[in-house]
């Protein structure tokens, strides 16, 4: 048993390095389509009877649907807020840092539109930025986000399915 766990942390190791080296060689400009998983906490504050605001913090992770590819195995935090008029979800904004196993980040903004609250939103991005290989990045993005089940009081969790397209200079 013990040998069956350490060659498949030598193989995982092995494995590491050709992931980055791929995601190293970033073409200048493609598409986009990754698995995003999201746990956030979360602040309502009622500013009135009518206004509600709410103010999350996210971090998760994303897979590209191809191995190697467009963000793969990159780790994400997200700021945002949520407004609700008269109970009623109205529009969100907020934005992303993601950094891939190489180090290098990419920054995001987007926003839901009320439309499509509740269970499963459309999400509209852009991608704004980043250092390493995606620096001058840009692009626009569209994820389809679905609601999990709370982990618990002032704490959420989604599933997203992104697709988009990039450029770099």
């Amino acid at each position: 048993m013990i040998r069956i766990i350490v060659s498949t942390l030598i193989c995982a190791g092995l494995a590491a390095p050709a992931v980055a080296q791929a995601q190293s060689a970033l073409p200048r400009e493609g598409t986009i389509e990754q698995t995003l998983i999201f746990h956030s906490t979360f602040q309502r504050v009622a500013l009135d009877k009518e206004f509600t605001q709410v103010v999350y913090d996210a971090y998760g992770s994303a897979l590209a649907t191809n191995e190697g590819g467009f963000g793969d195995r990159s780790t994400g935090r997200c700021v945002g807020t949520q407004r609700y008029i008269k109970g009623k979800f109205d529009t969100e904004i907020g934005g992303c840092q993601f950094v891939d196993r190489s180090g290098d980040t990419y920054f995001t903004s987007y926003t839901v539109l009320g439309t499509d609250m509740p269970g499963h939103t459309t999400t509209k991005g852009s991608y704004v930025g980043g250092t390493g290989k995606y620096a001058g990045i840009t692009g626009s993005y569209e994820t389809r986000r679905q609601g999990l089940p709370s982990p618990g009081e002032g704490r959420g969790a989604s599933l997203s399915f992104a697709k988009g397209t990039y450029r770099l200079p």
